[in-house]
């Protein structure tokens, strides 16, 4: 929670309080955002605050390791400017009794909460399908608000203890499944993945000069850190650091922008359509 997301907070609340399954805790990380504990103790809600100050790494990291203190075995993320279909909770709940990694799908809308694309996800993706860290190579389908996970999958992973990422759901999931453990995908619920102006990025996202630009430097930094932890990681690291360098020149960026509108990938994931040049014969 931060300021500026007081504008879909009784949202996010009411599609928690309407759950199917209510035998969970809400344990939040606030940064910066006041009078949350006011608008919290009028809710049904069981609710845990920790308040922070950091980076978004940060804050992800202070949530989920003060989850794994408190000993839970189950956790279910959300973004507080999305909100969940009523069955989230019960579904993911059931599903993590046999797989270690869940994520759920996406229904698209827009800053009001208006659907723009049913089960966006669904249209990749298969009910049930395994999803191994090949799926998150050059884009990522595991965000904060469409996943959950047992807590023992954590032990061990390097992201939860350094490395600033910008797209940092992106980092820890490429972690966690570059580990061996497999994620599976479905579509029996969903999260309503709110697109708006705030969002790092967005579905579908539009290839304006700033989003490139943006997708860039959220891959170049992605795959430095990928690198440290596996050398299959270190052409993309390259290929995007020469991009970083050289995208300050008009001229290459609307090249590589063309390409990119060219080679566009229909229902793309996060990120996946920010190409390596060498895909999109530029290099």
């Amino acid at each position: 929670v931060y300021p500026g997301v007081e504008l879909f907070l009784d949202n996010y609340l009411n599609s928690l309080e309407s759950q199917t399954n209510d035998e969970f805790d809400l344990l939040i990380v606030n940064d910066g955002f006041k009078g949350l504990d006011y608008l919290l103790e009028k809710r049904s809600l069981n609710w845990i605050c920790e308040n922070v100050a950091g980076s978004i790494s940060l804050n992800r990291r202070i949530l989920i390791n003060k989850a794994l203190e408190m000993g839970y075995r189950k956790i279910i993320f959300t973004d507080t400017d999305d909100t969940f279909e009523a069955n989230r909770v019960e579904v993911l709940n059931n599903m993590l009794d046999k797989d270690p990694v869940i994520v759920n799908d996406l229904d698209i809308t827009d800053i009001e909460g208006n659907e723009l694309i049913k089960r966006y996800f669904s249209k990749r993706y298969s009910e049930a399908e395994m999803i191994s860290n090949d799926y998150l190579f050059k884009g990522n389908l595991m965000g904060f608000s469409n996943t959950a996970v047992q807590s023992e999958v954590f032990q061990g992973i390097p992201s939860l203890q350094s490395g600033e990422a910008i797209a940092f759901d992106w980092y820890l999931w490429s972690s966690v499944l570059l580990f061996g453990h497999k994620a599976r995908f479905t579509s029996e619920t969903s999260t309503k993945y709110r697109n708006y102006g705030n969002n790092i990025a967005g579905l579908p996202q539009l290839l304006s000069e700033e989003n490139i630009l943006k997708g860039v430097d959220v891959k170049r930094q992605h795959y430095e850190l990928m690198a440290k932890l596996n050398k299959i990681y270190s052409s993309s690291k390259s290929e995007f650091s020469w991009l970083s360098k050289n995208l300050g020149n008009k001229v290459q960026l609307n090249t590589y922008m063309n390409s990119l509108k060219q080679y566009a990938i229909d229902n793309h994931i996060w990120w996946e359509n920010i190409r390596a040049p060498s895909e999109i014969g530029i290099l």
